[in-house]
């Protein structure tokens, strides 16, 4: 008999592949971001992902509700693949502030170089 458990709350959980097919789901979602994302909104698509293709580690029988979140080593991954595109010159940071386009306090708005 299998016992189902049900976590309430906030879950920080981590991805299941490697750094390559996490840096594989950033290219791909750099790509089909307009002109400018944030950080916040790339790592929200990639959770989005994640979920999508059974990429982050539940536990078994385990039933999340609630918000989940990625664990602080996959966003430091996914932190690092955003600087080697920086040094790429494949994205940079928008140092001004854009009056049409609102930002949460300590998020960081990129822009695709085309």
């Amino acid at each position: 008999m299998n016992i189902m458990i049900t976590k309430y709350g906030s879950h920080r959980l981590s991805l299941t592949c490697d750094t390559s097919k996490v840096k594989r789901i950033v290219d791909d979602l750099v790509c089909q971001f307009d002109d400018t994302f944030t950080f916040t909104e790339l790592c929200s698509a990639v959770l989005v992902i994640a979920e999508k293709e059974n990429l982050l580690k539940k536990e078994p029988n385990t039933k999340y509700v609630g918000q989940i979140e990625l664990s602080f080593n996959d966003l430091d991954a996914i932190n690092l693949i955003v600087w080697e595109m920086i040094w790429k010159k494949q994205i940079v940071i928008v140092l001004y502030k854009n009056p049409y386009r609102s930002l949460k306090e300590r998020d960081f708005l990129l822009k695709k170089v085309d």
